[in-house]
């Protein structure tokens, strides 16, 4: 019953962290490459669900999840750096 309930926590988390994205990139007018935090947001939302809705789906079935979502999000961080650094050379 902890196992799931850790499960369930984390897809919380990774939901809330999630919704913080797109809100951040609607809200600010102002920020470069709006549309990186957007994608990064929902990425976020999506596993959070998926995690919700089968929180038993196994241990090593999470890692796999998690680690391809921290490659996909590691990748997506690089690509925003260099576009944002790139914006303000000019």
């Amino acid at each position: 019953m902890r196992g799931k309930a850790i499960f369930i926590l984390a897809g919380i988390a990774l939901f809330i962290g999630g919704i913080l994205g797109p809100v951040l990139a609607i809200s600010e007018k102002q920020m470069t490459h709006r549309g990186m935090f957007a994608i990064q947001g929902i990425l976020s939302i999506i596993l959070g669900c998926l995690i919700i809705a089968g929180p038993v789906i196994g241990a090593s079935l999470l890692v796999i999840l998690l680690g391809t979502y921290f490659v996909v999000w590691g990748i997506l961080s690089v690509i925003m750096g260099a576009m944002i650094r790139s914006a303000k050379k000019a």
